[in-house]
C-alpha cells in the first residue's frame, strides 16, 4: 500500500522541475530567449517571460513524476528523455502555434507589401522597441533597407529554436540542448528528492 501513495512522487517532480528550469534559464537568459516565451501571454518582458518559464516548469514537474513512476531506469536517463519529449512536444508542435503571430512578424512579414502583418494586431510580436518600425507612420522602415528591426526579435519568436521561426539548425540544437539539460538537473533532484523522503 505504502508503495503504490510514492509512485508519483509529485513533490520530488515539482522541486526537481523547478531546479531544472532555473538551471535552464542561465542559457535561455543569455541567448534573449526570455522575451519569446512572454510573447505566449502577450508580454516582451524578460521578467515576465522568466515567471512563464517558471509556471511551465512546474507543471512538467507533475508530468516528470508520473513519468519517472512509471520508467524505470537511472534518474539521468530518465530525466535527459523527458527533456527530449518536451523539447519535441514544445518548440516544435506548441511554440510555433502559440506563437503564430510572433512569426507573422518576421523579416518577410516587415516588407512594405505586408506591412500590416507587423501593424495593430501583432504589434506585440515586434516589441516596444521595434514597435514604431513597424507602424504605419513608420512603414518605410519596414522596408528592404531595415527588415532586421522587425526581424531580429521574430527570430527569437520561439526561444527553443524552431526552424519556422527562423532559428535555424544551430538554434534548433541549443534548444535540445538546453532542454537535456533541464532534464538532467531535474531527474537527478528528483531523485534525491524521493530518497529523502523515503527514508524520511
Amino acid at each position: 500500500m505504502t508503495e503504490t501513495k510514492r509512485k508519483f512522487n509529485f513533490k520530488a517532480g515539482i522541486i526537481g522541475s523547478l531546479a531544472g528550469g532555473l538551471v535552464m534559464a542561465v542559457p535561455m537568459g543569455m541567448m534573449g530567449s526570455m522575451p519569446g516565451i512572454a510573447s505566449m501571454v502577450g508580454s516582451n518582458s524578460a521578467i515576465v517571460g522568466f515567471i512563464v518559464h517558471m509556471i511551465i516548469s512546474l507543471i512538467f514537474g507533475i508530468a516528470f513524476a508520473v513519468f519517472a513512476g512509471m520508467i524505470k531506469a537511472h534518474p539521468a536517463i530518465t530525466g535527459a528523455i523527458f527533456g527530449v519529449i518536451i523539447w519535441i512536444i514544445g518548440p516544435l508542435v506548441l511554440m510555433p502555434m502559440m506563437t503564430s503571430g510572433a512569426a507573422a512578424c518576421g523579416t518577410a512579414a516587415c516588407g512594405v507589401a505586408t506591412k500590416a502583418a507587423c501593424g495593430t494586431a501583432d504589434q506585440s510580436a515586434c516589441g516596444t522597441a521595434s514597435k514604431s518600425a513597424c507602424g504605419t507612420a513608420d512603414k518605410s522602415a519596414c522596408g528592404t533597407a531595415s527588415k532586421s528591426a522587425c526581424g531580429t526579435v521574430a527570430t527569437s519568436a520561439n526561444p527553443c529554436g524552431n526552424p519556422s521561426a527562423g532559428g535555424g539548425a544551430s538554434a534548433l540544437l541549443m534548444g535540445l540542448a538546453t532542454h537535456i539539460l533541464y532534464g538532467l538537473i531535474t531527474g537527478i533532484t528528483f531523485k534525491m528528492i524521493a530518497k529523502n523522503s523515503i527514508t524520511a
